[in-house]
């Protein structure tokens, strides 16, 4: 994650909630399969951001979600795509992370045509090249890799209107960790706090997002400080980001 503010509005969120607990914390941005790896082996102590999925637990514990997600397909403007069920889907060429876990019927869906990528900017590259004909990311992930690597193109991008899932974005804390519950309980505590001094509102402002959110927008090109995510908790369903988005492996120390 990059931005001028720090590594992204994640990272922020939980530095900022975990500083306020007491711990101090060094970050590093990996590919997803490696956060997985690293949770696992005992290289990483905390994930900042990911979905609940049931199979998950056994990584650690998750704390409340903290934000919302929306995953999205991002197509060409020029391609006249829409999408209702995954019926719709299937004449198109999908881009997919690799250990990504988008949402239960779509990624057991066997009849879908999905290409494995390693991230999501491999994907956009893709598409803008014409080798995909949809790539599907976290509406704020995207936004900000789209403004990162490809700003120039982003008039030709579109935002379809109905996203494939809506899902509260976690912090996890590795099994591992002798801390563990300690750590979920202050950070929970922390963030409600930090909803109501006003300090949400305020990292979300240093990435002209606002805070509670505002509506959804479809056109990449033209979103500015509108456009934010939903506050919606998608309670328990299976699914990880965030997830979702190249996620990314902390090291507490109190």
């Amino acid at each position: 994650m990059t931005s001028p503010a720090g590594q992204g509005l994640a990272v922020d969120i939980v530095r900022t909630a975990l500083g306020r607990s007491g711990y101090e914390t060094t970050f590093r941005e990996e590919p997803w399969e490696r956060v997985l790896y690293g949770i696992q082996n005992g290289s990483h102590d905390v994930i900042v951001d990911i979905w609940y999925a049931p199979e998950r637990e056994r990584l650690g514990q998750f704390s409340k979600p903290f934000l919302a997600n929306r995953l999205r397909f991002i197509a060409l403007k020029t391609r006249a795509i829409t999408f209702s069920t995954l019926e719709d889907l299937r004449p198109y060429r999908l881009a997919v992370v690799r250990g990504y876990a988008y949402s239960k019927e779509f990624d057991q869906d066997r009849t879908l045509d999905k290409v494995a990528v390693a991230d999501f900017e491999q994907a956009l590259r893709m598409l803008l090249a014409g080798r995909v004909d949809l790539a599907i990311e976290e509406e704020h992930v995207a936004r900000r890799v789209i403004e990162r690597v490809a700003s120039a193109q982003s008039s030709r991008l579109q935002f379809l209107d109905k996203p494939l899932a809506e899902k509260g974005l976690h912090m996890l804390v590795s099994e591992d960790h002798p801390e563990q519950e300690k750590i979920i309980a202050q950070f929970d505590d922390t963030i409600e706090r930090m909803k109501a001094d006003g300090t949400y509102a305020d990292i979300f402002a240093r990435y002209d997002l606002v805070w509670p959110p505002t509506q959804q927008v479809s056109d990449i090109a033209s979103c500015h400080a509108r456009c934010a995510l939903p506050d919606k908790d998608a309670g328990r369903p299976r699914e990880v980001p965030a997830p979702a988005p190249g996620s990314a492996g902390w090291q507490p120390r109190h």
